[in-house]
């Protein structure tokens, strides 16, 4: 019995052990909210992408790539990244009288 309780114990302990601390979560979500929010870095993605054969001359593909990753920015902004998150908003039934 004294054998179950220690295997149990040591379990719960390794558990505890493997969870990450509320800190190290925080600062994984600051970082990974940063590299969303770095839009000269999707810029730089995007105009990887470029080549000869495309449809736009580089000069065009860039003023894209500035535009959409501004706008993307923008929306994930708007959605609580890079800022304490907000629950979203539930729908409820409205009371009429």
């Amino acid at each position: 019995m004294r054998a179950l309780v220690f295997l149990a114990a040591l379990a719960v302990s390794a558990t505890a052990a493997a969870t990450p601390s509320t800190a190290q979560q925080a600062a994984k979500r600051q970082t990974y909210d940063a590299a969303l929010l770095d839009e000269a870095a999707r810029v730089k993605e995007c105009m990887k992408q470029w080549d000869r054969s495309t449809h736009m001359s580089k000069k065009e593909w860039e003023a894209t790539c500035r535009r959409v990753a501004k706008e993307r920015v923008k929306y994930l902004r708007e959605q609580g990244y890079g800022a304490e998150r907000k629950k979203p908003a539930t729908r409820g039934k409205s009371s009429q009288m």
